[in-house]
Protein backbone atom coordinates (compact mmCIF):
# COMPACT_ATOMS: atom_id res chain seq x y z
CA UNK A 1 0.00 0.00 0.00
CA UNK A 2 0.98 3.63 -0.60
CA UNK A 3 2.08 4.83 2.66
CA UNK A 4 3.61 8.58 3.37
CA UNK A 5 6.74 8.92 4.42
CA UNK A 6 5.65 10.97 8.02
CA UNK A 7 3.66 7.77 8.66
CA UNK A 8 6.32 6.19 9.87
CA UNK A 9 9.21 8.24 10.15
CA UNK A 10 10.54 11.13 12.50
CA UNK A 11 11.91 14.54 10.79
CA UNK A 12 11.32 13.64 7.63
CA UNK A 13 11.24 16.89 6.72
CA UNK A 14 14.38 18.13 7.31
CA UNK A 15 16.69 17.79 4.54
CA UNK A 16 19.35 16.19 4.85
CA UNK A 17 17.89 13.74 6.49
CA UNK A 18 19.39 13.97 9.80
CA UNK A 19 21.60 11.19 11.16
CA UNK A 20 20.81 8.80 14.02
CA UNK A 21 17.40 8.69 13.61
CA UNK A 22 15.59 5.65 14.83
CA UNK A 23 13.98 3.11 12.38
CA UNK A 24 10.34 2.97 13.52
CA UNK A 25 9.49 -0.19 15.34
CA UNK A 26 7.15 -2.29 12.96
CA UNK A 27 5.12 -3.05 16.15
CA UNK A 28 4.13 0.71 15.92
CA UNK A 29 1.58 -0.28 13.21
CA UNK A 30 1.31 -4.19 12.76
CA UNK A 31 0.29 -4.70 17.03
CA UNK A 32 -1.17 -8.18 15.72
CA UNK A 33 1.25 -8.94 13.93
CA UNK A 34 3.69 -8.65 16.89
CA UNK A 35 1.78 -10.25 18.90
CA UNK A 36 1.83 -13.48 16.89
CA UNK A 37 5.78 -12.87 16.25
CA UNK A 38 6.19 -12.73 20.16
CA UNK A 39 4.42 -15.78 21.03
CA UNK A 40 5.89 -17.92 18.12
CA UNK A 41 8.79 -19.90 18.45
CA UNK A 42 11.25 -17.49 16.64
CA UNK A 43 9.58 -14.40 19.16
CA UNK A 44 10.61 -16.75 22.26
CA UNK A 45 14.23 -17.43 20.42
CA UNK A 46 14.61 -14.05 20.41
CA UNK A 47 13.27 -13.29 24.08
CA UNK A 48 16.01 -16.52 25.23
CA UNK A 49 18.69 -14.44 23.57
CA UNK A 50 19.02 -16.05 20.48
CA UNK A 51 20.28 -13.43 18.32
CA UNK A 52 19.57 -15.54 14.95
CA UNK A 53 16.08 -16.04 15.52
CA UNK A 54 14.00 -14.21 12.91
CA UNK A 55 12.57 -10.84 13.02
CA UNK A 56 10.13 -9.24 11.20
CA UNK A 57 12.90 -7.49 8.72
CA UNK A 58 14.27 -11.32 8.14
CA UNK A 59 11.55 -12.41 6.03
CA UNK A 60 9.69 -8.88 4.97
CA UNK A 61 12.83 -6.77 4.52
CA UNK A 62 12.96 -2.80 5.34
CA UNK A 63 9.47 -1.15 5.29
CA UNK A 64 10.98 0.22 1.37
CA UNK A 65 11.60 -3.69 0.43
CA UNK A 66 8.80 -5.52 1.26
CA UNK A 67 7.99 -8.90 -0.61
CA UNK A 68 4.64 -10.42 -0.66
CA UNK A 69 3.85 -13.56 0.59
CA UNK A 70 3.46 -14.86 -2.55
CA UNK A 71 6.62 -14.00 -4.30
CA UNK A 72 9.52 -16.06 -4.84
CA UNK A 73 11.21 -13.32 -3.22
CA UNK A 74 9.67 -13.98 0.09
CA UNK A 75 10.06 -18.08 -0.02
CA UNK A 76 13.80 -17.17 -0.29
Amino acid sequence: AKVACSQCHLKHEEYPHPAGVAKPACATCHIDQAGDHARSVHGQELKKGNAGAPSCDSCHGTGHEIPTARTTEFHR
